[in-house]
């Protein structure tokens, strides 16, 4: 039997609110699914809207009661993410979860349309800016929760400050790992502010370790298949376990707030 942190340990969930990016596949899905089974408002904040719809029937297949909602976010365009916050604002009174978990790995080396390594694009400055966005939601929801996932990437690399983009030499490893890295940093430095204002709401990381992610994000070849798989054998886990640190950092009660969730 699996050992990893589950949402069905944590408190009924109905009457809030969650967004989850990246929700179509993988982690995000698990996450989704298992709000979704906890009765909370679950929010699949997608790319692709097909797959998105796609998830949420599948979830109302097992949580026929649940409450789905499906929009569009692309975390590495700044003008998706504006539109999609904008909706937010607009449509919904409360943000209980913002669980920012949408990424790609180590895809071949591209900008994004605002000029920013697609990894740090999509996986970081994407979330950074959705979460300054719908921060007043926030900020009036007693007990809202952010969580920002990490990995054990971030033993990669740091933050390649001289060449954030990597436009001189492409390491797609270390560029990942860079993405992870500035999630890492700024859930301190977030925590850190929060805390000297006495803000009542809690900021969470979840570093997921290894696990299996499917659909739209890229991967490199050990997670693919082909020969150097064999190295890394046994050391992904189910995305049902990935999801479990970032149900831990958003539903666990005893966490305070800036604690991670998740392997080392």
């Amino acid at each position: 039997m699996a050992n990893y942190w589950t949402l069905s340990k944590a408190s009924d969930q109905a009457g809030r609110i969650a967004i989850v990016t990246g929700a179509n596949t993988g982690i995000g899905y698990e996450t989704a699914l298992a709000l979704a089974g906890k009765g909370a408002t679950t929010i699949l904040a997608c790319r692709n809207l097909e797959k998105a719809e796609a998830a949420k029937n599948k979830i109302l297949e097992i949580h026929k009661r649940g409450k789905i909602e499906v929009r569009q976010i692309d975390t590495s365009s700044f003008k998706s993410v504006r539109h999609f916050a904008g909706q937010i604002l607009q449509v919904y009174p409360q943000l209980d979860l913002l669980i920012n978990n949408a990424g790609i790995m180590m895809p071949h080396h591209n900008l994004s349309e605002d000029g920013i390594e697609s990894q740090f694009a999509a996986n970081y400055t994407g979330h950074f800016l959705l979460t300054g966005l719908v921060l007043p939601l926030i900020n009036k929801t007693d007990g809202a929760r952010i969580v920002n996932l990490s990995s054990t990437a971030y033993n990669y690399g740091g933050i390649q400050f001289d060449d954030i983009n990597f436009e001189k030499h492409y390491d797609k490893k270390k560029a990942y790992g860079q993405s992870k890295t500035a999630c890492l940093v700024w859930k301190e430095e977030r925590t850190s502010r929060g805390e000297d204002a006495g803000q009542t709401n809690r900021e969470g990381e979840a570093k997921q370790g290894e696990a299996e992610q499917k659909g739209g994000q890229e991967r490199p070849a050990w997670r693919r298949g082909g020969r150097r798989q064999g190295r890394n054998k046994g050391r992904r886990q189910p995305a049902a376990g990935g999801a479990g640190a970032t149900g831990e950092a958003a539903g666990g009660e005893e966490r305070q707030g800036g604690e991670g969730a998740g392997p080392p």
